[in-house]
């Protein structure tokens, strides 16, 4: 998996994006924690200024709730306060440690953008990277979330706490124990897993539209050209564009052979270079007014009416919006849009570099969805052939069936690619097995007569027999034409529980399934 994770060698880097991200989507500024770029650079400006500032971040800091974040942020203040009088006539710049930048990580996250100011340079800077994170791909979350997943893996290596059913399926090696561990390191493995949860949120869904729209309806009365056999189509399946894809691949992919590009490209109003990926930002020349931003004349070529666009600046986070109307202004040398939405392009101004950010006009990319055009109507029917996994499986072993695998903890599990896995064959038939009797019977709204009968609080222990305990099994098992019945079971009763060891047959063969489990008793 090292190439997966090339992009984000590091968990810092996972969350520096996601950082930016949620700044961006939740409006919220920058300060110089996320640029430390431009932190480094301004050693000499927090140096000369600190003892007129540092009274305004130690009050926004007393507005902190009570508790470790604010005592941190406080001894934060206290040190980079010592750290500027250790350096006040010193040639070096602290800031120019990445460690240094991450021990004042909290002070540095209170000290806006907005509040020094930034000159070309830097606005370059976070107008780069603001840009960069407006356009992460699927793929780049995927990449996120696998750092996360290695880094929590790794520390739960060193805690000892590996699981044998997790390692098999990820092709792990477990290691040895090498450290000890307290409540702080079980609070760490348990951010890794909300973060990692809350990467997976992020990722775009896989699903394909359940449309069949008719895309030829103008074309076949538009275009007259019989090298492009048109007609012939009847409709179109609506698939997300692929990133990295071509037209001819597509083409080979659904029609059969790459050479049905221009068909794809007719169907989809697409015009040389066809595809786009990298967009292109053009800045505003006047402040926005209302729903209108003004361009340059010489950009006219580049916009059109019903146009997807993306619009900001360093200081507002962009929003998409639609452009309505564009008028020519040939006397002033502009470019009048008219955008739809709230009536507030007031907010992005030349001093904070607004701009407006689309991609070539009739291109696609791997933000939106193409057609694929098809000779017949499109249909969704559900597919029921059996998966190729399970072909070479014995009858008996195949009828167990194909579901989501479940962890240990009753968690479902995800494969490599953040899918999720499948359990089939004698696997499947156990863990349905365990999913009986660990389910009370009436627990299920749904389907009240699944489980297990409780035993707990209803017999006393010479009630308790191989009899009883057989009956409920059989009765747990009944209706599952997967399974025949038990086959031997052996129980022991503690002072709590009863231990049970069973085996379950398959229908139509000889073969089990062996169950043991425990049932509480008290």
């Amino acid at each position: 998996m090292a190439d997966v994770t090339k992009k984000y060698p590091s968990l810092a880097d996972v969350y520096r994006d996601l950082t930016l991200f949620f700044k961006i989507d939740g409006n919220i500024p920058f300060s110089l924690a996320d640029f430390t770029v431009i932190a480094e650079g301004r050693w000499d400006y927090l140096r000369n200024n600190w003892d007129f500032i540092k009274t305004n971040y130690s009050n926004k800091i007393e507005l902190l709730p009570n508790g470790p974040e604010k005592v941190a942020a406080q001894a934060q203040h206290k040190d980079f306060t010592l750290l500027v009088e250790d350096n006040r006539f010193s040639v070096q710049n602290p800031l120019s440690n990445k460690d240094t930048i991450r021990k004042y990580k909290d002070l540095l996250d209170m000290i806006l953008i907005t509040d020094i100011g930034v000159n070309v340079n830097e606005q370059t800077v976070i107008d780069r990277d603001v840009q960069r994170v407006l356009t992460l791909q699927k793929d780049d979350f995927y990449e996120m979330r696998e750092r996360v997943r290695i880094t929590h893996d790794k520390t739960a290596d060193s805690m000892g706490l590996s699981d044998d059913s997790y390692n098999t399926l990820y092709e792990r090696v477990s290691v040895s124990q090498i450290m000890l561990f307290n409540i702080d390191n079980f609070k760490i493995l348990s951010a890794l897993m909300a973060l990692f949860n809350q990467i997976t949120g992020l990722i775009p869904t896989k699903m394909v539209y359940n449309e069949s729209p008719d895309p030829f309806s103008v074309v076949r009365n538009a275009l007259n050209n019989s090298s492009i056999p048109i007609n012939s189509y009847q409709t179109g399946l609506m698939v997300p564009f692929p990133a990295g894809a071509t037209l001819e691949s597509l083409s080979a992919k659904y029609l059969g052979t790459p050479d049905k590009g221009l068909e794809i490209a007719t169907a989809n109003n697409l015009k040389f270079p066809y595809i786009d990926e990298v967009g292109r930002k053009v800045f505003l020349t006047i402040n926005g007014i209302g729903n209108l931003i003004i361009v340059e004349l010489g950009e006219k070529d580049n916009f059109f009416i019903n146009q997807g666009v993306n619009i900001g600046s360093s200081g507002v986070k962009a929003t998409k919006r639609v452009i309505v109307n564009i008028e020519e202004d040939k006397i002033n040398d502009q470019l009048l849009i008219t955008v739809n939405g709230t009536a507030n392009m007031s907010s992005y101004t030349t001093t904070q570099r607004a701009f407006i950010f689309s991609y070539m006009p009739y291109t696609i990319n791997s933000d939106k969805f193409i057609i694929i055009p098809a000779e017949s109507p499109v249909g969704f029917s559900v597919n029921t052939q059996e998966p190729w996994f399970v072909k070479a499986l014995p009858s008996d072993v195949r009828n167990m069936g194909v579901d989501v695998a479940i962890g240990s903890g009753g968690d479902l599990v995800f494969d490599n690619n953040g899918d999720l896995a499948l359990v089939y064959g004698l696997a499947n038939g156990a863990q349905a097995l365990n999913l009986k009797v660990q389910t009370s019977v009436g627990e299920l709204i749904r389907d009240p007569a699944f489980g297990f009968l409780e035993i707990a609080g209803k017999y006393n222990n010479n009630e308790i027999t191989q009899t009883l305990l057989t009956t409920i099994m059989e009765t747990a098992i009944s209706g599952d034409d997967r399974f025949s019945g038990v086959n031997g079971l052996g129980y022991t009763i503690t002072d709590t529980h009863v231990l049970i060891n069973t085996t379950i047959k398959l229908a139509g063969s000889n073969g089990s399934v062996p169950l043991t489990f425990q049932l509480p008793k008290g």
